[in-house]
């Protein structure tokens, strides 16, 4: 939780530098709805409540969209896990089920991160 609260500070103070920056418009959004809600909350408090709710809103999405990465036998020895979205599929060889998933998983939340 301490990365996300940095992170959330970071927005914050980015935000009263330049509280037209588009990139943050999507956390401005959420922010001013939670403090409508909650009017006395601390500020840090919100902006990390809306960075979880965009990433989780963003991996829930693409997760409906794209569906999990998922893992096989490799016929030719090993396994083998893949994804299909979003962008292009990719897939990955790995000696156990369990690391192939891994390292599908990974790069596919990687892939759904850069683009929110």
């Amino acid at each position: 939780m301490r990365t996300l609260h940095t992170l959330a500070r970071l927005a914050l103070e980015a935000h009263r530098r330049n509280p037209k920056d588009p990139g943050l418009a999507p956390l401005w959004e959420r922010v001013r709805l939670k403090r409508a809600l909650r009017p006395a909350a601390p500020e840090e408090e919100l902006w990390a409540e809306a960075l979880l709710d965009h990433l989780t809103e963003g991996l829930t999405e693409a997760w409906d969209r794209y569906g999990a990465p998922s893992a096989a036998l490799d016929p030719e020895g090993g396994h083998l896990a893949s994804f299909t979205g979003p962008g292009e599929p990719e897939a990955f060889r790995a000696p156990s089920r369990r690391e192939a998933y891994r390292v599908a998983r990974r790069a596919w939340f990687r892939r759904i991160l850069e683009r929110l």
